[in-house]
């Protein structure tokens, strides 16, 4: 698991001032999805480099069942150089090396494939999956006034982390619906197709994907420090 935290290491080291609260979203095929939020980068002068860790951990305030929300720390040490005056005020500044230690931060949420056999019975193209779960996962963020399907902030759904996982659930439901077809768009699901199948509300939606949708497969994770 710790090789799908390679994007967001990539941005902490090079673009720190963005990354802050940025989420992602990878597919891993078969094993389910992971979605990724940086919480915290934290810096602090040390006077010798730091080794370049991941450690993983589960989150004991999450939900108290198998979906998979974990947090990962990332330590690792980014070299600054510092301009020092010498004691000659006609003398040029000489650069001198500065380690920094940092610490970032993220939670992650997995969410497995779907399970949806009476949909979903034999898999017929897996063209065009993971852009599926992509799409889906990006309608279940739109929520207007006129348009209430995905409305996630109804009173059960309050918590960030039920917000995420039902999202994630709700993707990987539609990624399983278009493997059911050949082709990239035939069998993906319209809007009528949720409704009928899922409900017509974020609570019905919520109850039924989450019955529809199994758990990442965490045999491979180790939750042990890895040097990268």
């Amino acid at each position: 698991l710790v090789h799908v935290l390679q994007p967001n290491c990539f941005f902490t080291r090079w673009y720190p001032d963005v990354v802050k609260h940025k989420e992602v979203v990878i597919t891993k095929g078969h094993f389910g999805a992971v979605h990724i939020l940086c919480e915290t980068i934290v810096m602090e002068a040390m006077d010798q480099e730091c080794p370049n860790t991941i450690t993983l951990s589960s989150c004991p305030s999450a939900d108290q069942d198998k979906s998979g929300i974990f947090r990962a720390v990332h330590e690792y040490s980014h070299v600054q150089h510092v301009a020092k005056a010498p004691k000659g005020a006609e003398m040029s500044p000489k650069s001198t090396q500065q380690f920094m230690k940092v610490s970032a931060t993220y939670r992650l949420t997995l969410m497995g494939i779907s399970k949806d056999l009476d949909a979903n019975a034999e898999v017929m193209d897996p063209t065009g999956a993971g852009d599926s779960f992509l799409a889906g996962y990006l309608a279940s963020l739109h929520d207007s006034l006129e348009d209430t399907l995905f409305s996630w902030d109804a009173d059960k759904l309050q918590n960030q982390d039920s917000k995420t996982k039902s999202r994630l659930q709700f993707a990987a439901w539609v990624a399983g619906r278009k493997l059911g077809g050949v082709g990239a768009r035939t069998a993906l699901p319209t809007r009528q197709d949720v409704i009928d199948r899922l409900g017509h509300n974020p609570l019905h939606i919520q109850e039924n994907v989450s019955r529809l949708v199994g758990n990442f497969d965490l045999d491979a994770i180790s939750q042990k420090p890895q040097i990268l």
